[in-house]
């Protein structure tokens, strides 16, 4: 997760009108800024040349950066000014690929699948596939071991082995909210997501699993305070395998890459001395993530009916953010260059879930606890310019988040028809987060054939 400290050490403005521009003294401690310290910092230099030009002669896309540095040098008060001009807006991007190494919204970051012990037909298992949104969490599927007839799922002896071979498809509904606080370096933020999964599956024998999913999902985000909006599409693909034992340890492994696209609109409104802007600046950017996992576990099981899974999982995920230029505000516009950012995690989880037999079907409600510790990668840099700029001068800040680690509640039940048919729903919330929340609902539906 991102890390990173804001440590102002002084700034001072001291205005001098005159050929030599805007005499300016910014001076930041060296671990990161905030993005008001960072425009800040910008302007104190690509003014000075700016205001030692004649009006006439500086090229008409720069004439409205132009008169911010007029006001600027008249010593009208910047601190609005200041945070309309910053990329703070901007960060919602890279935010939602860290807080949602799941649902920053194009990525796909991962899938799990537990154990099928084969040897009884009580180990009634569920397999649970998890998409990790920046890090929202979603379940995308159940695969459970299917009973030929649901009304004996839960007599040990009507069946003791599995079919050798078996197809399994399903289809998931989800939908999921998210708050971000605004914090330093960061833009708080809330939005949703809604999604639809579609996976098939493959049993090769009576030990391993391997199959295929894919997430195709659309979510909107509101910037607070700040203004502005953040629409998102992604697809994403992921390849799974799972290898079990008869005597219930496992290993899960996957592989997965996801693609989208962001709509933002930045608000730019602000007055400063006789200058006053309400605009709106545009980018759609692109984006990629890709995910691998490497998991294990042991999954015991009890005579009366209780199943219980524990597992163990390391994530790596590498994501890149295309450059993108604003459009939209004349003179103000930004040019963001890409960004990347790579993250190690590892998980721990516990499931408890109960086989209950009715006439006509088997329920299986259950509840999980899943533990994410983030173990290093790349800091986020946001790095710009304004287009209008003539001499292109950057500036650059880090973000932080605050929530590098967090926990994962899970709550849902689903259902065994005969046939091999299968109904399931649940919600999932974080837990332990300081300054971002998230939960999720899924319903879907399984078919073996």
């Amino acid at each position: 997760m991102l890390r990173g400290t804001v440590v102002v050490m002084s700034m001072l403005w001291m205005s001098a009108s005159s050929a030599a521009g805007i005499d300016l003294t910014f001076t930041i401690g060296t671990e990161t800024k905030t993005p008001e310290d960072a425009v800040a910092g910008a302007l104190a230099t690509l003014c000075q040349p700016l205001l030692a030009s004649a009006s006439e002669s500086v090229p008409a896309e720069s004439q409205r950066l132009y008169e911010v540095c007029v006001q600027l040098d008249g010593g009208a008060d910047p601190s609005q000014a200041y945070r309309a001009l910053s990329s703070r807006s901007n960060t919602a991007i890279s935010t939602l690929f860290v807080q949602q190494p799941s649902a920053v919204p194009f990525a796909l970051i991962g899938a799990r699948l537990a154990a099928l012990q084969r040897r009884s037909a009580d180990s009634m298992r569920s397999s649970n596939e998890f998409y990790d949104f920046d890090q929202l969490r979603i379940p995308s599927a159940w695969v459970l071991a299917a009973a030929e007839d649901a009304a004996t799922a839960t007599d040990a002896a009507a069946k003791s082995t599995l079919p050798a071979a078996q197809w399994s498809f399903y289809l998931n509904g989800e939908g999921a909210n998210y708050k971000q606080d605004a914090l330093a370096s960061v833009a708080g933020f809330k939005g949703h997501t809604l999604g639809t999964i579609f996976g098939l599956d493959y049993r090769w024998g009576s030990n391993t699993v391997v199959g295929a999913a894919s997430r195709l999902a659309q979510g909107a985000m509101d910037i607070v305070a700040d203004g502005g909006s953040l629409d998102t599409t992604d697809a994403n693909v992921t390849f799974y395998g799972s290898w079990f034992s008869d005597g219930g340890a496992h290993v899960d492994a996957t592989v997965g890459f996801g693609a989208g696209e962001f709509k933002m609109k930045r608000r730019i409104q602000f007055v400063l001395g006789t200058m006053t802007v309400d605009d709106t600046a545009k980018g759609n950017p692109n984006g990629n993530q890709y995910t691998v996992t490497l998991g294990a576990g042991y999954d015991p099981y009890f005579s009366n009916g209780i199943n219980a899974s524990f597992s163990g999982t390391l994530r790596y995920s590498a994501s890149t953010i295309d450059a993108y230029n604003e459009s939209g505000s004349n003179g103000l516009n930004l040019h963001i260059d890409s960004q990347k950012l790579k993250s190690t995690a590892a998980t721990v989880s516990a499931l408890l879930q109960k086989a209950v037999s009715f006439p006509s079907f088997v329920m299986l409600p259950q509840a999980s606890l899943t533990y994410l510790r983030h173990l290093g990668g790349d800091d986020a840099t946001l790095r710009a310019r304004f287009i209008a700029d003539p001499a292109q001068t950057p500036f650059e800040f880090k973000t932080k988040t605050d929530d590098p680690d967090f926990a994962t509640l899970a709550l849902g039940t689903s259902a065994v028809f005969p046939g091999g048919s299968t109904m399931f729903a649940q919600y999932e919330r974080m837990l332990l987060t300081q300054h971002y929340s998230q939960q999720s609902i899924a319903l879907g539906w399984r078919r073996e054939f």
